[in-house]
């Protein structure tokens, strides 16, 4: 599946951020996010989600695959 994927980076206009840290768990440091500075960040963005589908449905006008606009976390897709 990993080789069939393709990904589009969409840029907003709000002004907000993330801040990256590094934190142990379970013996291990992982990363995790939180909301910064600014505006909330969204979770969900029309204009990148229509982007996304006019991808997918040239994708598959175009080569006969079967494709679908997701969103960047597991089983979010198109219907939102």
């Amino acid at each position: 599946m990993g080789e069939r994927g393709i990904i589009a980076l969409v840029m907003q206009t709000a002004d907000n951020s993330l801040t990256l840290s590094l934190r142990p768990r379970l013996g291990r440091l992982v990363m995790t996010s939180e909301q910064g500075h600014g505006e909330p960040n969204p979770s969900h963005l029309p204009q990148a989600h229509a982007a996304a589908a006019a991808i997918a449905a040239r994708m598959q006008e175009e080569g006969g695959v079967s494709a679908e606009a997701r969103g960047s976390w597991p089983g979010c897709s198109a219907s939102r």
